[in-house]
């Protein structure tokens, strides 16, 4: 008997993967000995993390130049320079500075929610 079952595929918000991964990324580099070597491992495990979603990071980050996906994006890519470079604490830094942009990743009615009251921030 044929399989005549059709396969369906469905498109998700690439934006919980980006923010998971890059803090996941930040929590190894931080509790790492800040080597080299321990950079590398990080990244690498950051880029396949990210790798089946690259398409769709890539749009999103196309459709708002300005917006945080393309930020997040370009502190990675920073870091991967850096790493390639040979500079592991810039590299670090590039994913610290992407984990805390893909905050702005959250969702945007919660984050309206928790700041709507300035006076409690002061």
């Amino acid at each position: 008997m044929a399989n005549t079952a059709k396969r369906v595929t469905q498109r998700h918000d690439p934006t919980p993967v980006l923010r998971q991964a890059v803090q996941a990324a930040q929590r190894r580099l931080l509790l790492g000995r800040h080597d080299l070597a321990d950079v590398n491992e990080a990244l690498a495990r950051l880029f396949a993390d990210l790798a089946p979603i690259h398409d769709q990071l890539t749009a999103a980050a196309s459709a708002a130049p300005e917006g945080p996906v393309a930020a997040v994006l370009a502190q990675l890519r920073a870091s991967f320079g850096h790493a390639v470079d040979g500079r592991p604490e810039p590299a670090i830094n590039g994913v610290i500075t992407a984990a805390t942009t893909a905050i702005r990743l959250a969702d945007d009615v919660a984050l309206a929610r928790e700041y709507t009251d300035q006076a409690r921030w002061r």
